[in-house]
């Protein structure tokens, strides 16, 4: 899943509520688990479920798509 919002980490941040080296170790952090593929501009989700499971949010295992 990718989806096409053209972001900085910095605005990402924001919009979490997180400071840009959190979200930076973050997003680090969940590509090293192979859930998500950085790039300059985008973050791609690879693995929908393994994301899902790691944040503990069992009501989005299911795509509604």
């Amino acid at each position: 899943m990718s989806i096409g919002i053209p972001l900085t980490r910095a605005e990402l941040g924001l919009l979490v509520g997180a400071k840009e080296i959190t979200t930076q170790k973050a997003l680090r952090e969940l590509a090293a688990e192979g859930v998500i593929r950085r790039g300059r501009r985008d973050v791609v989700v690879k693995d929908l479920a393994g994301l899902t499971a790691l944040a503990d949010l069992p009501f989005l295992a299911k795509p509604y798509f």
